[in-house]
């Protein structure tokens, strides 16, 4: 088994409901074994503002599965919860799911990037992580959750609801 950092997001339908069900899932299937969880958080949307808020939080997990086999599982399980691919990258969902951490490991391939690229860019993963994952250290950059909350420039008002 190896830890992982998993985030979830959302913005269409009961997304709160959503992160429950997707998590009782994913631990009944195997996927993972739940650990920690963040308290969910509430933002306006990264890029459009003709969206509505988005709802966001962060778990700590143990996996016996590969890096490939979680990333399919868990897109698997986002279609499942009703995600739709329309084309584009920046659309409202239901849900949306991203690795974040894998082991600390550094895995740079076609489809995924671990630790996740942007992480280190977002507050709504960095507050809801820095509660799960208060030491952790990103293995590429060297800095702490708290460093790279301080060094945060996006301008999201962010609220744990």
């Amino acid at each position: 088994m190896i830890d992982i950092i998993i985030a979830l997001g959302g913005n269409i339908g009961d997304v709160r409901g959503t992160f429950a069900s997707v998590l009782r899932y994913l631990q009944d299937t195997g996927v993972l074994e739940k650990i920690n969880m963040s308290r969910t958080y509430r933002s306006c949307s990264l890029l459009r503002d003709d969206q509505p808020n988005y709802y966001n939080c962060v778990f700590t997990a143990r996996t016996s599965l590969l890096p490939q086999a979680l990333l399919q599982k868990l897109k698997d399980a986002e279609y499942r919860f009703g995600r739709q691919n329309k084309g584009d990258k920046w659309q409202e969902r239901t849900l949306d799911i991203d690795i974040i951490d894998y082991g600390s490991m550094v895995i740079r391939e076609d489809n995924l990037f671990i630790p996740h690229s942007q992480m280190a860019l977002r507050s709504f993963v960095l507050f809801p992580m820095r509660e799960v994952a208060p030491d952790y250290i990103h293995p590429e950059n060297g800095l702490t959750i708290e460093q790279m909350c301080d060094a945060l420039k996006d301008c999201l008002e962010i609220t744990a609801v």
